[in-house]
């Protein structure tokens, strides 16, 4: 997986104080998760 950099983070963020963790990564990285499983295993290997 690309790391998601501060920058991106803190742009998400910005536009969406109210964003969640999973929905964060979503959004900077829709085509490394697919799936749920696919988020377990990325949580799984942090």
């Amino acid at each position: 997986m690309k790391e998601i950099t501060e920058d991106e983070v803190l742009s998400a963020i910005r536009e969406n104080p109210m964003i969640c963790t999973r929905a964060l990564v979503k959004k900077l990285r829709p085509e490394e998760f697919r799936d749920q499983e696919a988020y377990k295993e990325y949580l799984c290997a942090l």
